[in-house]
């Protein structure tokens, strides 16, 4: 019975953000109809937002950059040392920067370890 508040809370939050992410969504389609019509335009557009993507993925994860723990003696693979000192890695960056079975393994196999910052 305690969760059902928390649950009507969650649900309210998530359909109101769904709600602004589909308003939001249909007047960019609106303006990328009307302004975005040619090949050329279309490529500067798809640039632009690969190009934003990349470099917010590289400076959330940057930001992390001191978040380093000790590897693990055991299975290596898919831990970026990214700005770490040698023996040790980034588990921030190899969620990111991992491919989707490699972060699929970095969760199942290696217990997560934060630092309080």
């Amino acid at each position: 019975m305690l969760d059902i508040p928390a649950a009507l809370v969650i649900g309210s939050i998530c359909g109101l953000l769904g709600a602004l992410f589909i308003s939001i969504n249909t007047r960019l389609t609106i303006c990328r109809k009307k302004y975005i019509n040619t090949g050329p335009r279309k490529l500067i557009e798809a640039f632009c937002l690969a190009s934003i993507t990349a470099l917010t993925f590289y400076m959330v994860t940057f930001s992390r950059r001191n978040d380093c723990i000790l590897k693990p003696q055991t299975n290596t693979n898919g831990n970026f040392r990214f700005f770490c000192p040698e023996n040790y890695y980034n588990p921030f960056a190899s969620l990111v920067f991992n491919t989707e079975s490699g972060i699929i393994r970095q969760l199942l196999n290696q217990p997560v370890e934060m630092k309080n910052n």
